[in-house]
């Protein structure tokens, strides 16, 4: 495994960090993160967005590397195309007056 400076993995939020103002990855940024996955680093994703929300990120990058979604509640594995892991929060019981 050939990665820069040692850094195996890299997992990112998406808004306000790896998208620009036009909620898009720049060309020279996709092109750094496609360069450093060929080098054998793992680049992965960390966000409240849900499936639907991060799915055209994943085409465009071809992401291999399980994501975090839902702010943490899921886990996804792009390859398999399936929830590894998924928390629910129970739900609350409303009280009656």
């Amino acid at each position: 495994m050939i990665v820069h400076l040692g850094i195996r993995w890299i997992i990112t939020d998406l808004d306000g960090t790896l998208l620009n103002s036009k909620q898009q990855i720049s060309d020279k940024l996709m092109k750094r993160i496609q360069q450093y996955m060929r080098r054998g680093g793992h680049f992965s994703l960390a966000t409240g967005r849900t499936l639907s929300g991060v799915l055209p990120i994943i085409r465009a990058l071809n992401l291999a590397s399980p994501l975090i979604l839902y702010n943490g509640a899921k886990i996804y594995d792009p390859v398999e195309g399936r929830y590894l892991v998924e928390h629910a929060r129970p739900p609350r019981r409303l009280k009656r007056h």
